[in-house]
């Protein structure tokens, strides 16, 4: 198939002329904004004296939503810190119990707030479906304390505790970016359709390779995605489907790596095309492409840290976790472009689709597939100059 689409450079062209590139350039400054929520949250309730606290202001400006996972950190050492003050005063049990209320107390108040607020614009909605997994993630880890608890096991309920509080703080502030971001030109999306096309495209392809492998991890991601599409979770689904696929992709079409070398200029390559896309969430203003913005930060930082790497081995273990960040910042996307795309399309039956959402549909997964051709063809014409 290469050989036949040789030489690569003409893909190149092709790849121009379908997606015109604007460099990849600094973040959107809507991902700053999420990180000014919680740098002015950290500074309020006096946390800037953790480690994290400085390294995550030495990446907000190239790597925003990253640089708030620091921050966030810091609000995790926190509660630790809580939990041992606490279990010092009383007993780490009662501390747990005392803190266990706390939390679920925390939940309803969210759970309240997220079913009383409607985002009706795309961003709105990608921002939600992060709350929306955040708190699902807190719901799992307060149900793990309380088990802990029963069994007497105060490190378990500790640790369960830390995370379920985190995951609470993270649900308030992507609520707080959702409403931020819900302010925009409301457009009528077909999210349902949108999502069970890429969802119906990666069911199928586990059908037609599952002899080859297992695909554990794209399976849960499979049915954690028809789950959040039957609770009507859409975008959310949707996100999960397009890292399924991503996920296939790889699987079925990893790249042969010898050395360490090679593996960070095949991670790099897979990074500049990922560029091509979220260059063009940057420059739109009606949607934010969260889910993928995370990976393709991570894919940077770790091409960075495998060059930092003296044994060969280390460098391409963490230039390969790059490449499959890579694949699935920019299959998210495609997906999340592809909505901005067939805005005010309204498709009744998500089975039926419209025939311009199918040829959209086709062109954004064409291109998908045409950077993977490129990519495995520049692997092979370097190999074939040594």
């Amino acid at each position: 198939m290469v050989q036949r689409f040789s030489p690569p450079i003409l893909f190149l062209i092709f790849l121009c002329i379908l997606f015109p590139s604007y460099g990849a350039g600094n973040s959107s400054d809507v991902y700053s904004t999420l990180f000014q929520i919680e740098d002015a949250w950290i500074l309020e309730n006096n946390l800037a004296g953790y480690a994290g606290y400085s390294e995550a202001h030495l990446y907000a400006e190239d790597y925003p939503l990253y640089a708030f996972d620091l921050l966030v950190d810091c609000y995790s050492e926190n509660v630790s810190k809580r939990f041992l003050e606490l279990s010092d005063k009383f007993d780490a049990l009662v501390a747990g119990s005392m803190l266990l209320d706390e939390v679920k107390s925390e939940y309803s108040q969210l759970k309240e707030e997220m079913d009383s607020f409607h985002p009706e614009t795309l961003p709105a909605q990608e921002w939600f479906s992060l709350a929306i997994k955040n708190i699902e993630n807190a719901d799992f880890y307060i149900k793990g304390a309380e088990s802990n608890l029963s069994k007497d096991n105060s490190y378990g309920v500790m640790t369960s505790l830390i995370e379920a509080f985190t995951s609470l703080h993270k649900t308030s502030a992507f609520i707080s970016m959702s409403k931020e971001r819900n302010n925009v030109t409301s457009q009528n999306i077909p999210y349902s359709a949108i999502a069970y096309k890429w969802l119906f495209m990666i069911k199928n392809m586990l059908k037609e390779f599952e002899e080859f492998g297992q695909f554990k991890d794209v399976k849960s991601l499979v049915s954690s995605a028809e789950k959040h599409y039957d609770e009507g979770y859409y975008y959310l689904a949707l996100m999960e489907s397009a890292q399924a696929k991503a996920l296939m992709d790889y699987y079925l079409n990893r790249p042969d790596i010898n050395n360490g070398k090679e593996a960070i200029r095949i991670a790099e390559t897979y990074l500049n095309y990922t560029s091509t896309f979220m260059s063009e969430i940057y420059e739109s203003n009606l949607v934010d492409a969260p889910f993928a913005e995370i990976y393709f930060e991570l894919a940077e930082l770790h091409i960075k840290d495998a060059k930092k790497q003296d044994r060969d081995s280390a460098k391409i273990t963490i230039a390969t976790l790059s490449i499959k960040e890579s694949m699935i910042a920019k299959e998210q996307a495609i997906a999340a472009m592809f909505l901005s795309k067939t805005a005010g399309l309204s498709l009744e039956n998500p089975q039926s689709t419209d025939q311009n959402v199918k040829n959209s549909f086709n062109q954004y997964v064409l291109a998908g597939l045409i950077l993977l051709v490129i990519v495995v063809a520049l692997v092979i014409v370097k190999k074939l100059r040594k």
